[in-house]
């Protein structure tokens, strides 16, 4: 389906455009050999900042991936590069995995015969995973890559065809997170179709930025193709005039694709932008043109308001440009354009959309002789901004996640505490949170249209406090006995909790905790409570063994395992099996206080000796020492002469021995 695209004179453009530098952030320099990495890809981390992408020396005869990972405030973490020993290779895109593993995709080959898309896998660190490479039947290059929702990655690209004469292929594959093709598709046509730009479309549909001489009336034209989630082609619209259109950035949100690039000739070139419906149809098509002779678009990506954030380059020939930016309203007006002429000769590649707000630019630039990979942190152009301080101290916290629940954006707090959070105009509640801090509201923040107010959030910090090194329970068996535990915050903030029993000998269940999460305000403490329920008569265990396990938002004791130490007063019931047998049976009543009595029995006359003993093993009394005739028999403990505490009742009577436990409590 071929859409029209109307001419938007440059006459109606220029009254709406204001020459106005947009607020940066940083901007990162990356020199890496002579001459320095040519910057043709970017992505923003789950984590802390970004990883670029390109070619480490583009002038050499054996060139090969380069890959830079630079902060949140562009200071280059590190730098590697990857390539096969004889062969050429280039990175066109990145992409990061569920599992923070980076995929670099590109193009490779030996000498010039550049005639395989290429994959390589790589850790969070730079270390090298796995490779793979998909032979095209000629020229092939890799171009993009998305992550779908299933944690598997599609990546899009084009190779030279079978057919006679051979014409390039739009080519999508599905790959799963270690590199392994699920299926690959090519779009062929009577002409030349190459797969730019890929993203996931709604419906797990995947929507492909290319260009194409198949369709349309003209030269290359942009061709927005559209497939299930199987490859399966539901549509393709272009767009173009009767110059050359090619494709080389996409962003989609919802309803609305936009497709950017540049549209003209070998000799001159005007930026082109062109906007589709979520199914594809067409809503708007305009060149770009501002009195210069070689003017394109490179980067798009979507603002907040709907409009498209654009980035490329500028100037009076193809070997004097500088990068712009460029704003561009929802109806295809211009509503902001700045040119870096500081930065000729220089150019941006693309645009990545920053998840606190605004975007990173990247691309290279040549100063003096020297050329230089070149990143450029654009700020947001509204919303809040502010400060993160530790409530005790004053002093500012890094690493606070700033959220804005109401909306889908948040920040992280930089070495200074400081952040920046892109919103729409509204009211909102910012929840500020982090590790070893108190998690806050502040609510009611209200964003007039086209303002940033700053904010100052101070955060307490919990703290965790216990005077008890064990919890210990003496029960009687299949008696529900309850002991308080108390958690002490003696910090500024109020610390959460988690707790959890472990039942470890036996693990039978027998151990419960009541509330299981809570809070604990600052200066104060909170109960929870520990429940034992012993049965003895499963297993003959007296002696229990577990813990309290807390999960604490405080630090360095963010996890606290508390023993719990049970002892089992109570023994078997008496049977008529045991009556003719030698057995002590339990005290009643235990615990006791000064008098209980115990009950044993005696299998055939003997001497009987029961001698009490305490918790050191020393002797504390003879209870009785006489033959018995056979039968059950009981006999009185007196420790009104003994302090308070546990105790050890022995029986012997010949072969036979036994002890049991007994509590005195005054």
């Amino acid at each position: 389906m071929r859409a029209f695209s109307p001419i938007l004179s440059l006459l109606l453009l220029l009254p709406a455009v204001v020459f106005a530098q947009p607020d940066t952030l940083w901007s990162c320099r990356i020199a890496y050999g002579t001459p320095g990495p040519k910057i043709n890809g970017g992505a923003a981390l789950a984590g802390d900042g970004f990883v670029v992408v390109g070619v480490n020396n583009p002038e050499a005869a054996n060139q090969n991936m380069f890959i830079a990972h630079v902060s949140d405030s562009g200071q280059v973490l590190w730098t590697r590069e990857f390539g096969q020993i004889t062969w050429n290779e280039q990175a066109n895109a990145v992409i990061e995995l569920p599992s923070s593993d980076l995929v670099l995709v590109g193009y490779g080959g030996i000498g010039t015969e550049i005639n395989y898309i290429v994959l390589i896998g790589i850790n969070a660190n730079g270390d090298s995973l796995w490779y793979r490479s998909y032979f095209g039947y000629g020229l092939a290059k890799g171009n993009d890559a998305v992550v779908l929702d299933n944690g598997n990655f599609a990546v899009c690209g084009y190779r030279l065809g079978q057919g006679e004469p051979a014409n390039s292929d739009a080519w999508l594959l599905l790959c799963e997170p270690d590199g392994d093709t699920l299926w690959t598709r090519t779009y062929v046509g009577a002409g030349t179709d190459i797969g730019g730009r890929i993203l996931q479309g709604p419906g797990g549909t995947l929507v492909m930025g290319a260009y194409t001489t198949t369709w349309g009336a003209g030269d290359y034209d942009f061709c927005l193709l559209r497939t299930d989630s199987q490859g399966n082609q539901l549509s393709a619209t272009t767009f173009g005039t009767a110059g050359q259109e090619i494709c080389y950035g996409m962003a989609l949100r919802e309803d609305e694709i936009c497709l950017g690039g540049r549209t003209g000739s070998a000799i001159t070139n005007d930026g082109y932008l062109a906007k589709a419906n979520g199914t594809g149809g067409s809503v708007w098509a305009y060149p770009y043109n501002f009195g210069q002779v070689e003017e394109q678009i490179r980067g798009i990506a979507l603002r907040h308001d709907g409009s498209i954030a654009c980035a490329g380059w500028s100037g009076s020939s193809p070997t004097s440009v500088a990068p712009w930016y460029m704003v561009v309203r929802p109806d295809g007006s211009v509503g902001d354009l700045y040119v870096y002429s500081s930065l000729r000769p220089g150019r941006f590649m693309g645009l990545v959309s920053v998840p606190a707000g605004g975007f990173l630019a990247y691309g290279y630039i040549t100063a003096g002789s020297q050329q230089q990979g070149y990143l450029l942190r654009i700020s947001p152009g509204y919303g809040v901004a502010g400060t993160v301080r530790n409530l005790d101290t004053e002093q500012p916290l890094a690493g606070i996640r700033v959220a804005a629940p109401a909306s889908s954006r948040l920040t992280v707090t930089d070495g200074e505490g400081r952040f920046m959070l892109e919103l729409q105009p509204g009211t909102y509640d910012l929840v500020a949170s982090g590790r070893c801090v108190s998690t806050d509201t502040l609510r009611g923040v209200e964003l007039l249209p086209d303002t940033t107010i700053e904010v100052e959030i101070s955060l307490g910090i919990p703290r965790y406090q216990r005077h008890q090194t064990s919890l210990n329970f003496i029960v009687q068996n299949h008696v529900l006995t309850v002991k308080p535990f108390l958690i002490r915050n003696p910090g500024s903030g109020p610390l959460e909790f988690w707790a959890a029993p472990e039942s470890l000998y036996p693990p039978t269940g027998w151990l419960t905790i009541e509330p299981t999460h809570g809070f604990v305000p600052a200066a104060d403490s909170f109960e929870v409570n520990v429940m034992v329920l012993t049965d003895t008569t499963d297993d003959a265990v007296y002696d229990y063994f577990g813990y309290l396990e807390l999960r604490l938002n405080a630090c360095p004791d963010s996890l606290d395992c508390l023993p719990v130490l049970v002892t089992v007063l109570d023994v078997p019931a008496t049977s008529e099996s045991s009556a003719r047998s030698f057995a002590l049976h339990g005290a009643y009543p235990n615990p006791f206080n000064a008098m209980t009595t115990l009950s044993f029995s005696v299998g055939r006359t003997s001497p009987v000796r029961l001698t009490l003993y305490d918790l050191t093993g020393r002797l504390a009394g003879i209870i009785l020492d006489e033959a018995l005739p056979a039968g059950q028999h009981r006999a009185t403990l007196d420790a009104r002469a003994l302090p308070s505490g546990l105790y050890f009742v022995r029986m012997e009577a010949g072969d036979f021995a036994a002890s049991q436990k007994v509590l005195l409590v005054k």
